[in-house]
C-alpha cells in the first residue's frame, strides 16, 4: 500500500471515530458501559441453568429412575455422562463457558476447559436453608463477580422456582445458603 492511500485510510478512521467520540463523551448513556453489559449477560446464563435442570429431571439423564435435578455441581450439567452408553458425548446442557465457571466443580471440567470466570462472574451450585439432606426437587444457584469491583458489584440467585434476584452484597463472595423469603424481600431485587 502506498503511502497517499494509507494516509487517506487513517483519515477515514480519524473521521469516523470522532463523532463517536464526541458522542459517548456528550451523551454517556448512549454506549452501555461493562456492568450494563454484563448485567444483561448473567440472567441469560441463569436462565440456560435453570432450562438445564428441568430438561435433567424431567427425562432423568442420570438414569437413576429418580427425577430429579442435579445437585452435585453446575459443571456437571455439561460433563456427565449417559450411564447406559458412556462411549457418546457428554450431556452438554449448558455452554462449556458456564462449566467452566463452576465454582466449586466437583465434575471432571479439566478434561474439556480450563476453570475461569465468565464475563467476570462464577457460578456455584448451593443449598437451601432447610435442606439435610439435598432435596431431589429443589436446586439453587448463586452467581457472583470473580473480583468486586466498581464495574462488577452484583450477586445473583436463582432456584427452581426460576426467579433470578441480585443484589450487592458488598463483596464477591457469593453464598453457601440460598436466601430466606424474608432476605430476598428485604436485600434483594427481583430481576424482570
Amino acid at each position: 500500500m502506498d503511502q497517499g492511500r494509507l494516509k487517506r485510510v487513517w483519515l477515514r478512521i480519524a473521521l469516523w471515530s470522532l463523532p463517536v467520540a464526541l458522542a459517548a463523551v456528550a451523551f454517556p448513556g448512549l454506549i452501555p458501559d461493562y456492568h450494563t453489559v454484563v448485567d444483561r449477560s448473567m440472567p441469560g446464563t441463569l436462565r440456560t441453568i435453570a432450562t438445564a435442570q428441568e430438561d435433567f429431571r424431567r427425562k432423568d439423564l442420570d438414569e437413576d429412575g429418580i427425577r430429579q435435578f442435579w445437585r452435585e455441581d453446575i459443571a456437571g450439567l455439561y460433563t456427565l455422562m449417559p450411564k447406559r452408553n458412556p462411549t457418546v458425548l457428554p450431556l452438554r446442557l449448558i455452554e462449556l463457558s458456564t462449566a467452566a465457571a463452576d465454582e466449586r466443580c466437583r465434575s471432571d471440567i479439566e478434561r474439556y476447559a480450563v476453570k475461569a470466570a465468565k464475563a467476570g462472574y462464577w457460578y456455584r451450585a448451593i443449598r437451601h436453608r432447610d435442606e439435610k439432606p439435598l432435596s431431589p426437587d429443589r436446586f439453587a444457584v448463586v452467581c457472583f463477580p470473580e473480583v468486586y469491583s466498581k464495574q462488577l458489584t452484583l450477586t445473583y440467585v436463582l432456584d427452581e422456582r426460576g426467579i433470578i434476584y441480585r443484589s450487592d452484597l458488598g463483596h464477591g463472595h457469593g453464598l453457601e445458603i440460598f436466601p430466606t423469603e424474608d432476605e430476598l424481600r428485604l436485600k434483594w431485587s427481583k430481576l424482570d
